[in-house]
């Protein structure tokens, strides 16, 4: 028993550092505006896929390019109607 708990903590802390300050700055706020934890990994997800590279590259040392917020609308979107 004592040897699953520890496992577990080590996958956890394992996958925590394997995000991004990006990823987690992202889930965080959208988790602080109410979304349920599900739509703020399939949005981020979907949002990630919408960008080059370099522009993700760039949006993880601060540059938010204009048109983020409208992707985040649309990958929201996108994500409530996979989820029906």
């Amino acid at each position: 028993m004592t040897f699953k708990i520890l496992m577990t903590g080590i996958v956890l802390t394992t996958l925590a550092a394997c995000t991004s300050k990006t990823e987690r700055d992202y889930m965080k706020g959208c988790a602080a505006n109410g979304a349920p934890k599900e739509l703020c990994e399939c949005s981020y997800e979907k949002i990630e896929e919408m960008y080059s590279e370099e522009i993700f590259n760039n949006i993880e040392k601060g540059y938010i390019p204009a048109d983020f917020m409208d992707k985040m609308l649309i990958a929201s979107e996108q994500c409530v109607a996979e989820q029906k």
